[in-house]
């Protein structure tokens, strides 16, 4: 389940401190379910009934398609001095 916790650790690590409290309350909501319903909703693209979760289901997804998304590569003359 090495996926599911590469979206979820970007995830806290790009988006925790921006949570409402909702959502933070909605995210531990998540942690609770079973690794199934999990990787049914996070890498096979389906939606959980809940609307809290499939908020934050939605949003633990797109911050992994940002996070995927290749970047791109600047030559050392390029970048910018400090």
């Amino acid at each position: 389940m090495r996926e599911l916790d590469l979206l979820l650790e970007g995830f806290l690590t790009n988006r925790c401190e921006t949570l409402s409290a909702t959502d933070r309350t909605s995210f531990e909501r998540l942690l609770d379910c079973h690794n199934e319903d999990l990787m049914a909703w996070l890498i096979n693209g389906g939606s959980p009934e809940d609307e809290r979760l499939a908020g934050i289901v939605d949003r633990i997804r797109a911050n992994g398609a940002r996070a995927a998304r290749p970047q791109p590569i600047v030559s050392p003359q390029e970048q910018p001095s400090p």
